[in-house]
């Protein structure tokens, strides 16, 4: 059971400028690009001297990982593994360099994306001017939509949250056993106004946990309100089976294409199941990350069991986190 508090602490904001536009079919090389546009947000961070991105990115395929290259020192900030959401992918993140702009300062980005069955394809050089154009300031910090909630496993435990903001459609929430975020268990990045999962792993059967958890803007501003969540992890379940094996496509030779490069078919792994359940779960991260969604199959040494071979299942999910139904 989860019970729920919050904590008030004044809102932390930042002063930042906001440009927002189009990429429209024209700011691509004629050859290759989308058809459809794409919108975007530049925000730079007065304080910190760098730029936090959002690119809205309708495609109908697997964009494998994508580039943001930006003038002057701040550099390529790479976006590895997107995730799409009914074919709309949310690219977003900050630069690693940082640069002095002042207000009205001409500059130019690119976006690169590694699209599967395409290839890359990357933007002519797209120009704006700092804090000028479909300018807004940001200094209004993220709000809460609804109170986190968590389910605990024995070792485990997922804390969905939701907020939204005025400005920026990505978010980043951060949790922490300390109130004062001294150090930060976990950070994830979600959708504004959508429910995000916050994964927290390697915790004690039969034990109770309160972390505080809080959420930043794209323009750096933190929420007044800090939410707490507790909950209660269950009783470790007993261990029946251990699997040993690799997975394969459907084909030995058939190469299988992760972040947008060719991998060896063959990947290792262990996996246990537990009393009661009827599924394989993986305690641990494989060896190499499956494409998800991909056609797979898997083969496997069952303690006590022996041989199972050409079992058909499917990669969901995050890298490195799957389960195959046995049932």
């Amino acid at each position: 059971m989860a019970l729920l508090a919050f904590a008030t602490f004044a809102a932390s904001v930042a002063s930042a400028q906001t440009y927002s536009g189009k990429i429209t079919s024209s700011d691509w090389p004629e050859d290759k690009g989308l058809e459809s546009d794409v919108d975007y947000s530049l925000t730079y961070i007065e304080s910190t001297k760098k730029l936090n991105f959002e690119f809205t990115v309708p495609c109908d395929k697997k964009i494998n990982v994508a580039y943001f290259f930006a003038e002057h020192g701040f550099g390529e900030t790479t976006i590895g593994n997107p995730q799409s959401v009914d074919g709309t992918y949310t690219l977003s993140g900050t630069t690693g360099g940082a640069f002095a702009l002042e207000k009205g300062a001409e500059t130019w980005f690119t976006l690169k994306l590694v699209i599967d069955g395409v290839g890359d394809i990357v933007t002519n050089r797209i120009p704006y001017k700092a804090g000028e154009g479909n300018t807004a300031e940001d200094t209004e910090a993220p709000a809460w939509v609804s109170d986190p909630t968590a389910v605990a496993s024995s070792t485990s435990a997922t804390i969905s949250v939701n907020a939204n903001d005025n400005v920026s459609k990505t978010l980043t929430y951060e949790v922490s056993e300390a109130a004062d975020f001294a150090t930060v268990e976990a950070t994830v990045n979600g959708k504004a106004n959508g429910t995000t999962e916050i994964a927290l792993k390697g915790l004690s059967p039969e034990t109770e946990y309160t972390y505080y958890v809080r959420v930043k803007d794209m323009a750096g501003n933190v929420s007044a309100e800090v939410k707490t969540v507790t909950f209660t992890t269950t009783a470790q379940a007993a261990v029946v089976a251990t699997y040993y094996g690799v997975f394969y496509t459907n084909a030995w030779d058939e190469k299988a294409k992760v972040d947008g490069k060719d991998v060896t078919p063959q990947i290792n792994w262990k996996a246990e199941t537990l009393e009661g359940y009827n599924d394989v779960m993986f305690p641990e991260e494989l060896s190499e990350a499956l494409p998800d969604g991909a056609a797979l199959k898997f083969c496997a040494v069952i303690e006590n069991v022996g041989q199972v071979d050409n079992k058909v299942m499917a990669a969901t999910g995050k890298a490195n986190e799957y389960t195959i139904n046995l049932s």
